[in-house]
């Protein structure tokens, strides 16, 4: 099963690619990558070009739109069954897509039909210290 991962950036390259480095590392690697950059220039498509990332799908959106445009630009172009999204200062644990994928593999087909969203807990860190855990 594919699984779409979108990912948005504005001005933010650094953060940008430890996100994208984060959906990399995933345990899951039956995923398309989409980057959309909200109209920032900040030499982020020349350095997937540079990593020559196979399943990576970078768009620009040449001005600012918002993140939910951006986002929609991300779900009208996602060929994955189910789609995720981060923004450019997150990072999923390298197991966050598997563990997705084994509870969604263990709903029967009524109760995936009535699926409309997952989420998981968050770990908020700060200055290198877990300061939030949900």
């Amino acid at each position: 099963m594919l699984i779409t991962a979108v990912l948005t950036t504005y001005q933010r390259l650094d953060l940008a690619k430890r996100a994208i480095n984060s959906i990399l590392e995933q345990s899951y690697k039956k995923t398309e990558i989409l980057i959309i950059e909200d109209g920032s220039a900040t030499g982020l498509e020349d350095w997937i070009n540079h990593n020559r990332f196979n399943n990576i799908k970078y768009h620009n959106n040449q001005m600012n739109k918002g993140l939910a445009a951006s986002r929609n630009w991300g779900i009208n172009n996602a060929n994955g069954r189910y789609i995720g999204f981060l923004d450019d200062d997150d990072e999923w644990k390298p197991n966050m897509l598997e563990e997705a994928y084994i509870n969604l593999s263990s709903l029967d087909t009524e109760q995936k039909s009535r699926v409309g969203s997952i989420s998981f807990g968050i770990e908020l860190i700060k200055n290198n210290k877990t300061i939030a855990y949900g």
